[in-house]
């Protein structure tokens, strides 16, 4: 059985339409070897994003340590400055020399990159050192989930890009235990001195991405077929331009909201007096759990659309209810209703990012499509980047912080309606025929 199928087939999957005849006898003919092998490989890109997500999250648990809303906010926005580089740069480099190729050179720079940050002197190296794992990890998530696109099996396609994003969760759940673990809860980083325990947890945050890049220097042969190896395409035709115009809003607000809360979770669990830091983060790694069985469950039977669109639109209504619990709650109530309600926010922006995921990966021809999600992502890291910014100004204020929150999730979440016809899209993703 093939990896991989025809982009006719992928654009019909997306949109739920029922599987070929020629695509239903290949999977009834496949050997149960055959049958495991996407699998497998799907699990080595899981691996990868799990690495991702320690890398990306392990600098929200230092934040309390630093001084000062510039200095938070430096160091918070540096990774995602980074990935901002890395991402047009890893789709770019995805669609001309191959997926785990670029996959394997992009998590060895964010070790490099997380290294670096361990052993920082001042506040300005720490920042500069994670955009340089910034840029490794961005570098990373557009071939990362082109591949898991092309390697995923039929009528399955949607899980198993659901798959590989759900495993997000195992780095976020590694950061925050590690975390708990090892960090004080009145931690302070301290640049003086080479021996804190901070820089400890910072270096061994950056082995999972080391171990990645491994990974992908022996797994080199999932690049068979996978990509065109030809220059990068950027003259995308008009259908896809406006595809691109508009997934960017969703991305916008997607991205906003999730890293926004994500990455200043225990500095606002802290600002608000709702119970111990790194207690509740751990609870809202898990919270991610319950969002990637929904999406793993739904993506392929309601379509990634309806998926994303529903999944935004209650993480913007849970950020309100959110807000209220933050504003008006009684105090013997609020920390319990305020945990859950960001525990909820958490689980449905995790089901959307894996309708997300797939959409972006399953829209564009096969020459484009890693160029298609690092740019994408691109944006998405913009708007990382502007909740860093808003969150550090607004982290005295929790329930403005989240109100901006929902307000950009549902920007995200109406986005979603004005995406073109299936038909539309189908026409542009086959434009290129897989070789």
């Amino acid at each position: 059985m093939t990896l991989r199928n025809s982009p006719r087939m992928s654009s019909r999957r997306q949109y739920n339409m029922p599987p070929t005849e020629d695509t239903q006898e290949a999977l009834l003919d496949a050997t149960p070897r055959e049958a495991l092998l996407p699998w497998a490989a799907l699990a080595c890109l899981g691996a990868a994003n799990a690495a991702e997500a320690v890398e990306v999250l392990c600098a929200s648990y230092l934040l309390k340590g630093l001084k000062g809303a510039p200095a938070r906010a430096a160091v918070s926005s540096g990774v995602y400055a980074g990935m901002l580089i890395g991402g047009v740069g890893g789709g770019l480099l995805g669609d001309a020399k191959g997926r785990a190729r670029s996959i394997c050179l992009a998590m060895l720079l964010a070790f490099v990159g997380g290294v670096g940050a361990a052993l920082s002197g001042s506040v300005g190296a720490m920042a500069c050192w994670r955009v340089v794992a910034g840029a490794g990890v961005g570098g990373a998530t557009p071939p990362l989930f082109a591949l898991a696109s092309e390697l995923s099996n039929g009528p399955a396609r949607g899980r198993g890009v659901a798959f590989v994003a759900s495993h997000w969760m195992l780095g976020s759940l590694f950061a925050a235990i590690l975390a708990k673990a090892t960090l004080p809860a009145d931690i302070e980083v301290d640049f003086a001195s080479y021996g804190g325990v901070w820089r400890r947890y910072a270096f061994i945050c950056a082995l999972p991405s080391l171990g990645v890049a491994v990974l992908f220097g022996f797994r080199r042969n999932l690049d068979r077929g996978s990509s065109s190896r030809s220059a990068p395409a950027m003259d995308f035709p008009p259908p896809e331009r406006r595809l691109l115009a508009i997934m960017a809003c969703t991305f916008f607000g997607l991205y906003f909201g999730y890293y926004g809360l994500s990455t200043w979770i225990a500095v606002l669990v802290d600002s608000a007096g709702i119970g111990d830091a790194y207690t509740v983060a751990i609870y809202y790694a898990l919270a991610t759990l319950p969002g990637n069985v929904v999406g793993f469950l739904l993506i392929d039977r309601i379509g990634r659309r309806r998926l994303l669109a529903g999944a935004m639109g209650l993480s913007a209504c849970f950020g309100v209810l959110l807000v209220v619990t933050l504003s008006i709650a009684p105090d013997s109530i609020r920390s319990t209703l305020a945990v859950a309600a960001a525990l909820l926010v958490n689980a449905s922006t995790t089901a959307g990012f894996a309708a997300l995921d797939a959409l972006a990966a399953e829209s564009f021809s096969t020459k484009r499509k890693a160029t298609a999600v690092g740019l994408l992502c691109a944006v998405g890291r913009v708007a990382s980047i502007g909740a860093q910014v808003v969150n550090a100004s607004l982290s005295k204020s929790p329930p403005l912080l989240v109100a901006v929150t929902a307000s950009l999730m549902a920007l995200g979440a109406a986005s979603v309606f004005a995406l073109p016809p299936p038909e539309v899209v189908e026409e542009a993703a086959v434009d290129n025929p897989l070789v």
